[in-house]
């Protein structure tokens, strides 16, 4: 009975906050008022404004609305959040606050034109099939799953063992009469591992990109995905930074790419504002670049290789890493281990020389590209004036052989360039510099 008054007190109370709410909009301002027994009053300025997104939970599926989010500039969270509105409802209200926000720029006056309409016309560049949903889990980061689920493994065990289970006798006891015993528990576990890390994956990758659809509106960019929570994210094209795209070993062989247009936000919230676009092919990257960036401002990219150096370094951290490792191994006889730590230097050299393989970058007199990756490929394009700031760096082992790293910055994270000439940086960071201040062109 106690149960059953307080789930009916809380019946009342949500339907009488219901009525209770309010929201509408005043010269240049978003108004929310709500409130039972206490009122509360929420005013959000046009122009602080960021981002509009929707997201959909299965509750919301079922009764076809969508939550509404609103950020501000500076927030680490959303400023504000509309639990549920009718899809219509939603899209007319965030249309009508970026028509006010851009009318607010324009002038003084923050009427809507009634010549234009409410919700922004969608084209769909790019939709993930079902095949290459399951492409997409396939060739997931499974490196990340498998450390994931190792160390959650690795954490049972410990716990296990502090409740008096030694569970480490097995390997403890290692040596020569049941050294094949050892290999085949090792080669046991790494298999469960893969297929652990494998099945997480696929799962994971279609529960976040379930039907998933890539649009290109009237002013930007929009993605719609997910299955149980399913979320809408859009970005103007004058609010994205950077345009990332990569591909993984296995990516490769099929080829996909993952696109990634990080836009300006917030420090804390940029990384969840990025519109991310796996299973791409080749001709979904050129559509967006030629959304992005006009004809032309590609043209003439020649690129050039960081120091060798950048490879010498990180050879010579990681043999001096082993070295200590293995004398304290050997020194408390764990020779299991030690034999395993030999092909895994190997895979640290091999990956840091293929590292120092493809770096390059390419400047020309609109944007700044880079390139990486280790056994898949990276590519990385901003256009030079949404350039915010820019730093170098020198570490001791670069001032003796006169190399400097320099990182571009923009409102939604930076570039690096490491290990070039020192001047060169310096040039580069004047050249900078000096396309920003001539450009009149807005950031966003």
């Amino acid at each position: 009975m106690v149960l059953s008054g307080i789930g009916l007190l809380g019946t009342i109370y949500g339907v009488v906050g219901f009525f209770k709410y309010y929201f509408y909009l005043e010269e240049d301002e978003l108004i929310i008022k709500s409130g039972v027994f206490g009122k509360k009053l929420v005013n959000i300025p046009f122009e602080r404004i960021q981002t509009i997104d929707f997201e959909q939970n299965i509750v919301h599926q079922i009764f076809n609305v969508v939550a509404l989010k609103i950020d501000t500039a500076g927030s680490a969270k959303s400023e504000f959040k509309f639990d549920a509105l009718d899809r219509k409802t939603a899209e007319e209200l965030r249309t009508m606050i970026l028509q006010k926000k851009k009318n607010l720029v324009k002038s003084s006056s923050a009427v809507i034109l009634q010549d234009e309409p409410l919700v922004e016309k969608a084209e769909t560049i790019f939709t993930l099939s079902p095949l290459d949903l399951v492409k997409v889990g396939i060739t997931e980061n499974h490196f990340h799953s498998f450390w994931l689920i190792f160390a959650a493994v690795m954490y049972f065990m410990q716990s296990v063992d502090d409740l008096g289970y030694n569970v480490w006798n097995y390997l403890e006891d290692f040596n020569e009469s049941i050294f094949f015993k050892s290999v085949a528990l090792i080669a046991s576990a790494i298999v469960f591992f893969i297929v652990i890390s494998f099945l997480y994956s696929l799962i994971r990758t279609i529960l976040r990109y379930y039907n998933l659809k890539f649009q290109r509106t009237d002013t930007g960019f929009k993605i719609i995905a997910g299955l149980f929570n399913r979320r809408e994210v859009a970005a103007r094209d004058n609010k994205i930074q950077i345009m990332n795209w990569s591909q993984n070993l296995l990516q490769k062989f099929i080829k996909l790419f993952e696109i990634n247009l990080k836009q300006a936000s917030s420090v804390q919230v940029k990384s969840k504002k990025s519109i991310i676009v796996p299973g791409s092919y080749m001709q979904q990257i050129d559509d967006v670049q030629s959304y992005l960036f006009r004809k032309g401002e590609l043209d003439g990219l020649e690129f050039k290789k960081v120091s060798v150096h950048y490879f010498y370094r990180r050879a010579i951290f990681l043999s001096f890493a082993l070295i200590v490792v293995s004398t304290i191994l050997f020194l408390v006889d764990k020779q299991l281990v030690l034999t395993g730590l030999i092909p895994l230097f190997s895979i640290w050299i091999l990956s840091s020389y293929l590292s120092y393989k493809k770096k390059k970058y390419a400047v020309n007199d609109f944007v700044l590209q880079t390139n990486g990756g280790v056994y898949g490929h990276g590519h990385s394009l901003m256009k030079l004036y949404k350039v915010q700031s820019v730093k170098i760096k020198r570490n001791l082992y670069q001032r003796r052989r006169g190399l400097s790293t320099i990182i571009v910055y923009t409102a939604s994270g930076g570039l690096s360039i490491p290990y070039i000439p020192h001047e060169k940086a310096v040039q580069l960071m004047d050249y900078f510099l000096y396309k920003v201040e001539n450009s009149k062109a807005k950031w966003m």
